[in-house]
């Protein structure tokens, strides 16, 4: 999928940073399409627990220092603290089907469990 997403040339350029304490150890990271004068894309965002606001914090300074006008990508709950910390705007989305034979497949969705970003379900052309 990184393949694919750094050939889609098309969504602008494809970065992928890992954010770092000052001690140099690793905090999260994220995947974004820049494109300067446009809107850019965050693809995926992660972290340790209670990383989240600063990671955030770092892809959208990243992306206005590369020029973009605009910053989204998608909102998912435990993103939620570090979108209003960094008094990001949020409007409705859409939501995800998901259907499965196993209900413990249905159930890890509901209860948020599962990681679920563009980059998984998403053709990235």
């Amino acid at each position: 999928m990184i393949d694919l997403r750094r050939g889609a040339r098309h969504r602008g350029e494809f970065v992928m940073r890992v954010v770092e304490r000052a001690d140099g150890s690793p905090l999260g990271w994220y995947l974004a399409h820049v494109r300067p004068g446009g809107t850019s894309e965050v693809a995926q965002l992660g972290g340790e627990e209670g990383a989240l606001d600063t990671v955030l914090a770092t892809a959208i300074a990243d992306c206005d220092e590369r020029g973009s006008a605009l910053v989204q990508g998608r909102l998912d709950a435990q993103l939620l603290r570090a979108v209003r910390v960094n008094e990001c705007y949020t409007r409705p989305a859409p939501w995800m089907l998901v259907h499965s034979r196993r209900p413990e497949i249905v159930d890890a969705f509901a209860a948020g469990d599962v990681w679920c970003s563009p980059l998984e379900n998403e053709v990235p052309w």
